[in-house]
């Protein structure tokens, strides 16, 4: 029984190598001429009179810590989920400085409980040519999955 369930595991491990499935993932490169057309071409908004360069989560800025989102009780019994857009303004330390939905479909008490979430996120300091730092916007979707999760039966019988 034993050596069966060893031939088992090797076989699934040399399918898994052999597939490619446990290597590293490899890092994107990005050619130095995208990122200065990137750069030269990127959106900015203004808000209260300021331009901000806009950049998009996970693609050009990503945060350096996160708070996980808190679904409210009530939400998760019901099964009750969304989508929210989030645009954040990060101050020059990269904290989050003022925050709105840009858009969702989620209810009041799981926007609640987004931006509370995002509220306490930390973002890189981006730096200009002169090494001053600078406020940007990032936009950010969160979806929040209530979905009841279920499990394996209750074993054999």
């Amino acid at each position: 029984m034993v050596s069966r369930l060893i031939c088992i595991f090797l076989a699934s491990c040399s399918l898994l190598i052999g597939a490619g499935l446990l290597d590293r993932k490899e890092k994107k490169v990005i050619p130095e001429d995208v990122k200065a057309d990137r750069d030269l071409y990127r959106d900015t908004i203004e808000v209260g009179g300021v331009h901000y360069p806009v950049y998009l989560i996970d693609e050009e800025v990503k945060p350096k810590r996160r708070a996980k989102v808190a679904i409210p009780k009530k939400a998760k019994r019901q099964g009750r989920g969304g989508v929210v857009l989030i645009g954040t303004i990060i101050a020059k330390t990269g904290r989050v400085k003022e925050m709105s939905i840009a858009m969702t479909n989620a209810e009041q008490d799981i926007q609640n409980a987004v931006t509370k979430a995002v509220g306490q996120w930390l973002f890189p300091t981006l730096r200009d040519d002169e090494d001053n730092a600078f406020e940007y916007i990032v936009m950010i979707p969160i979806t929040v999955d209530a979905t009841p999760r279920f499990g394996p039966a209750d074993g054999a019988r």
